[in-house]
This record gives structure tokens, C-alpha cells and sequence, in this order.
């Protein structure tokens, strides 16, 4: 399994944050959920809307 980690860790609530990404959404959601991370933290879409 491969994941991707970016270097745009960011400080928020207490804990620090980065983009995952992996060749398929399971193998992304098998290495979320080995560091235990909650599967509410997904995010499928942006945030914030872009604009073009």
C-alpha cells in the first residue's frame, strides 16, 4: 500500500493536519483507520469553494 502525505501541515484543534491520498479509497481508509483516525475526517469535496 502506498499512501501520499503533503507538506502542508497545518495546526488545528490541538492536532496537526495533512492531505492523504493512496491509489484507491480503500487503501486510504485501511491506513486512516490503522492511525486511528475517525472516518468523519474524510473529505471528499473542498472546504472552500474555488473559483475560476
Amino acid at each position: 500500500m502506498a499512501v501520499y502525505v503533503d507538506d502542508a501541515v497545518t495546526l488545528w484543534r490541538g492536532h496537526r493536519w495533512a492531505h492523504l491520498m493512496a491509489d484507491t479509497l480503500d487503501e486510504l481508509h485501511a491506513f486512516a483507520a490503522a492511525l486511528g483516525m475517525p472516518r468523519h475526517a474524510f473529505q471528499t469535496a473542498p472546504a472552500v469553494p474555488t473559483t475560476t
